[in-house]
């Protein structure tokens, strides 16, 4: 009698514990921006058939930039594919593309805009490559047989609330929904990525995208901020130059991106925080509106 009692405790542990793995493994990504940002856009892109322009790099172009809008601007379907921090990891970047890939009909895409703040701020850049076995939320990934979370934790935490839907159907964010914006936000400061960096950079995205997209033109482009003072023009100018030759020598070396299009727009900075959701890099609806404007003009006009 006390034998059978103590296996049914104990069977009833085990199946509370497993449900509770499963249970934190969802919640972890329900409560989590990064993490639901990721999952929702996975979702998005299956319920389209086919795209011709997607827009890939990390959280300045979640926030800024608007694939629904490069729709009507080319009249073609545009999917907004960035993710929070790039990722945080390329590895996790991969992944996700990896699902992109196989929602789609990679063949068909014919522009990739590449937007990354690692390029004007260069410190983002430290890491990014070698880290492995984190989350897209930046947090260590447990063994598959422990949880995220214990449930007292999870009660106890300040960031238990579910996200709702706020991706649109282009990959676009919805600010409203997402509750993300505030008042809070101070100009940026320019730091150009080092040729150590670009190498970096040109080395983990051109192969990604290409050997994914092989048919598309990339163009990388050189993220708008809400900065307090024009940059220099000159500095800018040949920042420009010297990763359009990084770009050259890459293509240059790698005899599969023989026929691969890279090319390097510039974009225009801001002056006012009546643009801003969050911090200088991350727009509200109406500045990304702003953003994607200009974008789509500079790529017209180059």
């Amino acid at each position: 009698m006390v034998k059978g009692k103590f296996v049914r405790i104990v069977v009833l542990f085990i199946t509370v514990y497993v449900a509770w793995v499963g249970t934190s493994a969802y919640l972890a990504h329900a409560t989590n921006f990064a993490w639901a940002t990721r999952d929702q856009k996975i979702s998005r892109i299956q319920e389209i058939e086919e795209i011709a322009g997607l827009i890939v790099g990390g959280s300045n172009a979640v926030y800024s930039l608007s694939a629904e809008r490069m729709s009507t601007l080319t009249s073609e379907p545009w999917f907004n594919a960035s993710i929070i921090n790039e990722g945080f990891t390329f590895e996790n970047n991969l992944l996700f593309l990896d699902d992109i890939v196989n929602s789609i009909d990679a063949t068909k895409v014919k522009t990739v805009i590449l937007s990354s703040i690692r390029l004007v701020k260069s410190k983002k850049a430290v890491g990014m490559i070698s880290r492995r076995g984190y989350g897209f939320d930046g947090g260590k990934l447990p063994p598959v047989w422990l949880p995220y979370d214990s449930i007292f934790g999870f009660i106890n935490s300040e960031h238990n609330r579910i996200f709702p839907s706020f991706i649109s159907r282009n990959g676009d964010l919805l600010h409203d929904e997402a509750e993300v914006c505030t008042t809070a936000g101070r100009p940026g400061n320019l730091q150009w990525a080092t040729n150590d960096q670009i190498v970096s950079f040109i080395d983990s995205w051109l192969p990604a995208i290409h050997s994914r997209f092989p048919n598309a033109e990339v163009v990388i482009t050189i993220p708008s901020r809400y900065l307090s003072n024009e940059p220099d023009p000159l500095k800018e100018e040949a920042y420009v130059n010297r990763l359009e030759t990084h770009i050259t020598t890459w293509i240059a070396n790698h005899k599969e991106a023989a026929n691969l299009s890279v090319s390097v727009t510039p974009e225009p900075n801001y002056f006012v925080d009546s643009i801003l959701c969050n911090n200088s890099n991350h727009f509200n609806a109406f500045g990304r509106q702003l953003r994607t404007n200009a974008l789509y003009a500079a790529m017209v006009n180059k």
